[in-house]
């Protein structure tokens, strides 16, 4: 039998096939070897799933394999799919609608190498706008600067990790690879849609587990476009009431662990707020002063679930 690959390249996808073949397209556009892809079609629309299945036999049978889910399943569970479906021990996501650069599989691996003890492993990102060129975003470009500093690799663990990603919540979730033998039975949360990400941080650090990354430049291309989940749950403030939620959650797990400073700093919910500011800094600009008051309304009352936290620290 032939041996599984190194790396799986796992897509989840849900809708967008013309993303979709713009994802493909760069991760076959690598020279590195040793990487296998896995497609996991999660789509509801009947033309979405056959453009998806015409799309995964324009490629290499031999470095691609398609799998349909029978029945619908949310985000966080098509990504535990992903991981579980895998071959490999290392396994990425990558999200349907993102981009690699060519270098991606390769900084991915290095990582892995250098870091074996890793469970979790990440890459820096660049944005990219609908038409896959670079773009600017603030919210992504003021997260670089609450990167701890140093030179080479970030190795993440222990409280002054946590307390770090909870301070910024820096890390991308979409740049991700897991070592399954280290991962063990730990899987994305669907009670989060939108923050299920940092929750899972949370629980790799808190169980001891440790997380490295690259400062290299990025490898990874996330695109940011009005269609993505996360711009509708943004414009709606739903991911705000659930980030608030589960940094409460984060705080009571960092407290009864006795990592009362991590604790301190997820009920403090400062880069949830700070966020907030910006959105509605945004809105007044523009002129739209009601979206402004909706989001000045969301962000008192986290800064009042603050305030009665830190007079009933000990409340669950």
């Amino acid at each position: 039998m032939t041996p599984a690959p190194l790396l799986t390249i796992a897509v989840p996808f849900y809708k967008g096939a013309d993303y979709l073949h713009r994802t493909l397209e760069s991760i076959f556009a690598q020279p590195a070897s040793d990487w296998t892809v896995l497609l996991v079609d999660n789509s509801t629309d009947e033309r979405e799933h056959r453009a998806a299945r015409v799309l995964a036999d324009t490629f290499p049978h031999d470095r691609l394999r398609y799998v349909r889910n029978r029945t619908h399943l949310s985000a966080c569970d098509n990504f535990n799919r992903c991981i579980d479906l895998a071959e490999s021990d290392l396994i990425s996501t990558v999200h349907g609608d993102d981009e690699v650069l060519p270098c991606y599989a390769q900084e991915i691996m290095g990582l892995a190498a250098r870091h074996p003890e890793a469970a979790v492993l990440f890459t820096a990102v660049r944005i990219i706008d609908g038409k896959s060129e670079p773009c600017f975003y603030f919210v992504d470009w003021f997260k670089q600067f609450l990167v701890p500093r140093g030179k080479g690799d970030l190795v993440l663990s222990g409280e002054s990790s946590l307390r770090s990603i909870l301070r910024g919540d820096w890390i991308n979730g979409a740049a991700i690879c897991y070592r399954k033998s280290l991962l063990g039975d730990l899987r994305w949360n669907a009670a989060y849609p939108m923050a299920s990400d940092l929750e899972l941080w949370s629980r790799v650090i808190l169980s001891g587990r440790t997380m490295a990354g690259t400062r290299r430049p990025p490898a990874y291309s996330y695109r940011r476009h009005s269609g993505q989940t996360t711009a509708q749950f943004s414009e709606n403030l739903d991911r705000f009431s659930e980030e608030s939620e589960v940094l409460e959650t984060i705080a009571n797990r960092a407290a009864a662990h006795g990592w009362h400073s991590a604790a301190a700093v997820a009920r403090a919910k400062t880069i949830l707020q700070l966020h907030l500011l910006f959105l509605t800094a945004q809105d007044l600009a523009k002129g739209s002063f009601r979206r402004a008051r909706y989001k000045l309304s969301a962000l008192n009352d986290i800064r009042g679930s603050c305030r009665q936290r830190s007079r009933n620290p000990d409340r669950p």
